[in-house]
């Protein structure tokens, strides 16, 4: 399981086990995408950030490797889950707080569908027609416009299609799962998951929430944390 850590002074009082998106899988965990996950998070904390195996595996596997992951982290955690790694937080916790970012218990209809559309462009090679719909889910006009421009002069570089493909289908398999003690952070118009009614509703923003206001999470994941 890939992971990473960042520590903090031994006062701090929690420590934040994150399950990273479906972006980690789709493109290598990266340093620029660590610290995107890093600043949603309060720096008060230590956080554990997992990614994904670079093989393809079922989804009890997943499921195991994350719990192992979890287990050697040394304090008591809280469970955080990114897109996709929300579902997968609410899968492997037990007696852990859990906190859900752009995520929920399900997919909506509008995302669902959005995932097969990519499954459908993966196996046939299309990558492009992969790719394009990501563009579309940013609110600023900016970030579509500089995400149009690059897709149209270079091909986006993914990990290997076919294992992206697999893990676009452990997803769809771990939707409607049960919800009712997380904590959930999402956008107002999100378009991969059903808002529930236990969710902090972030107004006019997406499923790139976390991109374009990590202030907005890092703020309510802070009062989450302060109430656990």
């Amino acid at each position: 399981m890939d992971s990473d850590s960042r520590r903090v002074p031994s006062q701090s009082c929690r420590s934040v086990v994150v399950i990273a998106g479906g972006d980690a899988f789709v493109r290598p965990l990266d340093r620029l995408r660590r610290q995107r996950i890093t600043r949603l998070f309060p720096a008060n904390v230590s956080l554990h950030i997992l990614g994904y195996p670079q093989e393809r595996c079922s989804l009890d596997e997943l499921t195991a490797s994350i719990r192992e992951s979890i287990r050697a982290v040394p304090e008591p955690a809280v469970i955080a889950g990114i897109s996709f790694g929300g579902l997968l937080a609410l899968r492997v916790a037990e007696a852990e707080p859990v906190i859900l970012i752009s995520s929920g218990p399900r997919f909506s209809a509008e995302g669902r569908a959005r995932i097969e559309q990519q499954i459908e462009a993966l196996e046939r090679g299309d990558i492009r027609a992969m790719a394009k719909p990501f563009i579309t889910l940013f609110r600023s006009r900016l970030l579509r416009m500089a995400g149009t421009v690059a897709l149209a002069v270079r091909r986006p570089r993914i990990n290997d299609p076919a294992y992206v493909a697999h893990m676009l289908r452990l997803a769809l398999a771990c939707s409607d799962t049960e919800a009712a003690h997380a904590s959930i952070v999402i956008g107002e118009h999100d378009q991969f998951f059903d808002i529930a009614a236990n969710a902090i509703v972030i107004p006019r923003e997406t499923h790139t929430l976390a991109i374009e206001n990590p202030r907005a999470v890092r703020d309510a994941v802070s009062r989450i944390l302060e109430g656990l």
